[in-house]
């Protein structure tokens, strides 16, 4: 259900169609936070190693207040194409690799 982006009220609807037991949503909750923490700490593990080597790939020490020249682009979209939405994300792009190296979520809110 959190893969299609629906939420808990959908999946009681599928399981009552399906006449399968349910579970409450408070262990709904609890296994969407495990879920969404996993996925944030996996993000920020792949983020810290792109950075590890990209200095290495431009020659720069190991020392994390060091500055590195790079070439970067920087991209952004929002969530719907016609710029209606409140939510957007920026990404800053590694000339070199391609690599996702740093990204904000925006909202106009």
């Amino acid at each position: 259900m959190l893969s299609l982006g629906i939420g808990y009220s959908s999946l009681e609807k599928f399981c009552m169609n399906m006449n399968l037991h349910i579970m409450s949503s408070r262990t709904f909750n609890f296994y969407k936070k495990k879920i969404l923490d996993g996925h944030l700490f996996a993000a920020n593990q792949m983020l810290f190693s792109i950075r590890k080597n990209l200095k290495e790939a431009y020659g720069s020490s190991n020392d994390d207040n060091d500055i590195v020249d790079i070439g970067v682009s920087y991209d952004g979209s929002w969530l719907t194409t016609v710029h209606i939405s409140n939510i957007g994300i920026g990404r800053v792009i590694d000339l070199l690799t391609g690599f996702v190296i740093d990204f904000e979520v925006m909202s106009k809110l």
